[in-house]
This record gives structure tokens, sequence and C-alpha cells, in this order.
């Protein structure tokens, strides 16, 4: 709401809203504590530290890994970071 209202105020008085689009690039993994604060900063689709433990997945379950969702990072972040795993309430 803030951002709209924001960039509506910038454009002047009687500017119409024509469209609003939103986009997303692939999956993120944001890890959060139970009231929504990050834990650390987001893994995006285009990190690759997940990527043996995605093919492991892939293999074991007979599914492609777009089917997998931040498990493979969710694995790799307690692997490799267990504190902020262990904050980590939502993924």
């Amino acid at each position: 709401r803030g951002a709209v209202s924001e960039a509506l105020g910038a454009a002047g008085n009687g500017t119409r809203v024509r469209a609003i689009s939103m986009v997303g690039q692939g999956p993120t993994t944001v890890c959060a504590t139970a009231d929504a604060t990050p834990v650390r900063p987001a893994i995006t689709w285009l990190d690759t530290r997940a990527e043996a433990i995605t093919a492991e997945l892939e293999t074991r379950l007979g599914v492609p890994s777009w089917f997998l969702g931040p498990r493979p990072q969710e694995r790799w972040l307690a692997e490799h970071e267990p504190d902020a795993h262990a904050r980590t309430a939502a993924f």
C-alpha cells in the first residue's frame, strides 16, 4: 500500500491508475521468524549452492526441480547455516 500511495503522490493530482503489474523471478527462499522478521538475506532462484541437494531430491523423488519449492535451500541452510536455520519459523 505504501508504495502505491507514494507512486500516486509523486504522479500528481488527476492521475488515473490504468493498471498495476507485479512480476517474480522464480522461487526465492526467504527465512523469517514467527513475527515475519527476516533471518538472513534471501536465496534467489539463481543461487546454485543447493544444486547437489536439488539433483539428489529430483532423482530420489522423481520430480522436477521446480516441484521441490524451497526444500533444497532449506536443507542447505540446515547443513551450512544451522543458526539461521534454527531461528527460521517459516520459509
